[in-house]
């Protein structure tokens, strides 16, 4: 026979060009660092065999071109030996799978339309032809991988896996701790996502562009309270944006074009915040601002019911507000005392907080006490009126006083009567007794006439 074949066993590789002592040192050097190896064929030589064997590699070309794969310590060959030559120049033609080392699991998944090349050490570089599950995947040893899907979109992985026993293990591995990146084209979808040790750890960004829909969230720690959102939904018209420290210690804003609404909200604890709302929809919007929880300022806005108001609490729980009513074209100012003022197209009052008050209204003026007492301004006069009934009337020229305002003067006219009809008793010596002169008896009665007119006044 020409040529005869062994199953040979690699038992160590060519490191160096230099050194080697063989009768063909000149052809081995060339060729030693191109994946020639010493090999054991227990049916050819008995130990190592003395000459290296050169690689048949299924393609090579010029310039280092073509596949290059050089066998490790321990793997199975085929050894091919020319018989014809004078000198034994041994080639390895192809390496065989055994029962000590079978083929990778990965290809024994969809065989035998599963292809491929696996390395020593985990690397991989799969095809998949098997119908519905078409993909190709690139994958390193350590966590990073690069797939293609049956629909042509694609995925990126990176993970750093620091127990080398993990490399072999399903893809599953990477959807706890990895750095993602996929790309769909039939739903035109984009997101990329990095995700530390900790599940709770990750940074992922998404672009669908199908849905109008972009979001990126960033939580630096396991800690689920502390992090950052954005999301947007164009098809939807709504955005939102989120940064949170704590549970109570965060920012917020919100908008929704359809619905016009958009709120901001910023929290340093739970009795301490500011808060925005507006709603064009509902004609609203508000301004609050908490120092604690009885301390806070309050703006509202109410243009369906033409309100608006301003609110302000002290912490000591004292109060404060201004309203303006368009509907009622009123405007109430209450002061942190209880005091009191309402304006409207009729009148105007002013209440202090013990109950006493001034209205002012087209007729004229009011002033009131808590205890009823009141005086009453108008174009005819001025009338002060005490709880018990009495009375003080002053109008032009004229004064009154008294219940009903005619009670002096009528007392006064009786008295003149008296004066005027009764006669004068003079004592003995002094006078005589009688009647009143008559120029007295007529100046009383014109007195008497005057007062009378004036009681008919009253």
């Amino acid at each position: 026979m020409a040529k005869e074949y062994h199953i040979g066993i690699v038992t160590r590789n060519i490191i160096k060009a230099s050194g080697i002592t063989s009768f063909t040192k000149t052809a081995k050097e060339s060729s030693s660092l191109q994946g020639a190896v010493y090999f054991q064929a227990e049916t050819l030589y008995e130990g190592e065999y003395p000459e290296p064997a050169r690689p048949c590699f299924g393609y090579a070309s010029a310039l280092g071109a073509g596949l290059f794969w050089v066998p490790k310590v321990g793997d199975t060959l085929l050894i091919e030996i020319d018989n014809s030559l004078d000198i034994p120049d041994p080639r390895y033609i192809a390496s065989e799978y055994t029962n000590d080392y079978d083929i990778h699991r990965d290809f024994k998944k969809n065989y035998p339309w599963r292809l491929g090349w696996f390395t020593n050490c985990g690397h991989r570089l799969v095809w998949d032809d098997k119908e519905d599950e078409e993909q190709i995947y690139f994958e390193h040893t350590f966590g990073g991988r690069y797939n293609f899907k049956k629909d042509g979109s694609y995925e990126l992985w990176i993970r750093e896996i620091t127990d080398r026993d993990e490399k072999d293990e399903e893809k599953d591995k990477y959807e706890e701790d990895w750095y993602k990146q996929f790309l769909d084209y039939t739903e035109k979808m984009f997101q990329m996502r990095y995700q530390e040790l900790d599940a709770e750890n990750f940074f992922d960004f998404i672009w669908d562009r199908q849905n109008q829909f972009y979001s990126h969230t960033y939580q630096p720690t396991d800690d689920v309270e502390l992090y950052f959102k954005e999301e947007w939904h164009f098809a939807e018209e709504w955005a939102t944006r989120e940064y949170q420290l704590a549970a109570e210690n965060y920012f917020k804003e919100e908008w929704s074009n359809i619905d016009e609404l958009a709120s901001r909200e910023y929290q340093l604890a739970a009795d301490n915040y500011f808060k925005e709302l507006w709603s064009n929809a509902d004609e609203i919007a508000s301004r609050e601002y908490q120092a604690s929880a009885n301390e806070w300022f309050k703006e509202e806005w109410d243009w369906g019911n033409k309100k608006v108001s301003y609110k302000f609490q002290y912490a000591s729980g004292e109060f404060a507000e201004i309203e303006f009513d368009g509907s009622s074209k009123k405007i109430t100012i209450h002061d942190h005392h209880a005091n009191v003022m309402i304006m409207n197209a009729d009148r105007t009052k002013i209440t202090d907080k013990n109950a006493n008050y001034i209205e002012m209204k087209a007729g004229g003026i009011d002033v009131v006490d808590k205890n009823s007492n009141k005086m009453e301004m108008t174009s005819s006069g001025t009338k002060i009126t005490e709880t018990s009934g009495a009375v003080l009337n002053l109008s032009g020229a004229k004064v009154a006083i008294g219940n009903g305002g005619n009670e002096v003067v009528a007392e006064a006219i009786a008295h003149l009567d008296t004066l005027i009809n009764a006669p004068i008793v003079c004592m003995t010596g002094v006078g005589p007794s009688g009647p009143l002169m008559p120029s007295i008896v007529s100046q009383l009665t014109a007195i008497k006439t005057k007062l009378t007119t004036i009681k008919g006044s009253l």
